[in-house]
């Protein structure tokens, strides 16, 4: 019996074979350079690049050797971007940030912009919401 993660896994795999097809697209992971972001983390740093007509960073640990999987990495975009949705003084409570913190704001306002990136796509907002979805039970 396979686990609600495995169950999610495969039909994001479906969800994003049929957008794909619906809007054309193919994604195309470059990089994966060790990098450090501003708190000392090091990560491998990758772009995910769909057909040319839009990109998204993606970051992940050093002790994940694969690349990320463009399905995954969109829809974790979509998991921000509804995130994002809500105030900022509700994005704070439900993360735990404190309202005064710079960096909850940077990454409130990174979620927010990951809304015009998906619509660039030609995602429809209930796309976005079956991806956003899914992203949450992997």
């Amino acid at each position: 019996m396979k686990h609600d993660h495995e169950i999610a896994k495969d039909e994001l795999q479906a969800a994003f074979a049929g957008i794909c097809f619906r809007l054309n697209l193919k994604g195309v992971v470059s990089g994966g350079q060790i990098a450090t972001d501003a708190d000392g983390w090091k990560h491998h740093a990758y772009s995910v690049m769909f057909d040319g007509r839009q990109s998204f960073s993606w970051m992940q640990g050093t002790g994940i050797k694969t690349g990320p999987n463009p399905a995954e990495v969109l829809a974790s975009c979509c998991r921000d971007f509804q995130y994002a949705k809500t105030t900022f003084d509700d994005f704070c409570a439900d993360f735990g940030y404190d309202i005064d913190s710079r960096k909850a704001e940077r990454v409130y306002f990174a979620c927010q912009e990951m809304g015009p990136k998906l619509f660039k796509l030609g995602l429809t907002h209930a796309e976005i919401e079956i991806l956003a979805d899914l992203a949450s039970r992997l």
